[in-house]
């Protein structure tokens, strides 16, 4: 855990922490679930429209076929006040780009009312001076650049219909405002994903990051779907690698455990409010609840999401979003402080 979240954690999110690894811990042992606490994180989906087409993302290639648009204010109100008390690590993203909702902004400043660390995730394409103005007069707790490269033919080679230049220059003009005005948030990491495109150029990398105003470099191994992707874009180098290609087959490296921790510590929200398990439900297939006058306790606790945690505890290999998950996968391959 990182230091910066502890001054988020009062004593009743300390004592729902200890709830869910108790109930956790007893529920592998057991293999039958026991969930006592509420999640001490979310993911709530400000839009699932992109404008970007990146060739590995559900959203950029048009696979994604859940219905889009946008989260309105008042829904991500009813969803904070429900969840604030226990729960205080906020990623304001899923599925799309963020800054395409206009109500971010207010949705930044809800969440820190309510002493939420606040993550967003972004290409970089809408930040502009303009944009950087509204970010620092309620900034989140950190803002992650996903670049992917540090030239335009590496960038170009994974994030299609972007510009490298309009990027960059959205996290200079941050970085140089925030320090105007001496400010500690939002710290600003410039996230790599490895690939064939960029894994010689990490030293380099790294010294490009600091030099264009980021506060923190991140590389992660990269996500595939297929094989046609895997051999496109997978590393050479393995160790960069969450998989073993097989013949023509992808596979994760470490064993699929049935156990996920995901599953009692955390929850997700699409934009139009139905409650998904985790990330890798793209398509909201298993959709555990909406709340629509419900509480988040009632479907927390519900019989739908322990039937699926009881899934996970005894074959988790049966269920297909689960064959392709990185929880309890080491994906950051490298991280550091500028």
């Amino acid at each position: 855990m990182e230091l910066s979240l502890l001054k988020y954690i009062t004593l009743h999110r300390f004592i729902n922490l200890i709830r869910i690894f108790s109930g956790y811990l007893l529920s592998i042992v057991l293999k039958k679930t026991f969930v006592w606490g509420m999640p001490l994180s979310v993911s709530i989906e400000p839009t699932n429209l992109c404008n970007l087409a990146c060739p590995e993302c559900p959203t950029g290639t048009g696979s994604l076929t859940r219905h889009k648009g946008n989260m309105s204010y008042s829904h991500f109100v009813n969803i904070v006040d429900a969840i604030h008390k226990e729960c205080f690590y906020l990623q304001l993203f899923l599925q799309g780009e963020p800054f395409l909702n206009r109500e971010l902004f207010r949705m930044i400043a809800y969440a820190n009312e309510k002493n939420m660390y606040v993550v967003l995730s972004t290409n970089g394409q809408l930040i502009d001076e303009q944009t950087v103005d509204k970010i620092l007069l309620n900034p989140p707790s950190k803002i992650i650049f996903s670049i992917d490269g540090i030239n335009e033919t590496m960038y170009s080679s994974y994030r299609e219909g972007g510009s490298f230049e309009k990027a960059i220059n959205g996290m200079r003009i941050l970085s140089y405002k925030k320090k105007l005005l001496r400010l500690k948030n939002p710290v600003i990491e410039f996230q790599i994903i490895l690939m064939k495109q960029n894994e010689e150029h990490l030293k380099e990398t790294e010294a490009f990051a600091e030099s264009n105003g980021a506060d923190r470099v991140l590389f992660k191994s990269m996500q595939v779907s297929d094989i046609t992707g895997a051999r496109k874009y997978l590393p050479e180098n393995p160790h960069y690698s969450r998989y073993h290609i097989i013949g023509n087959k992808i596979v994760l490296k470490k064993k699929l455990k049935n156990r996920c921790f995901a599953l009692w510590r955390a929850t997700v929200f699409t934009w139009d409010g139905r409650i998904v398990p985790c990330c890798f439900d793209k398509n909201a297939d298993y959709e555990l609840g909406i709340m629509n006058g419900k509480s988040i306790e009632s479907i927390w606790k519900s019989g739908k999401y322990n039937s699926f945690r009881n899934q996970v505890l005894n074959n988790r290999k049966s269920i297909d979003i689960c064959t392709n998950c990185s929880e309890g996968i080491k994906t950051d391959i490298y991280s550091s402080s500028l």
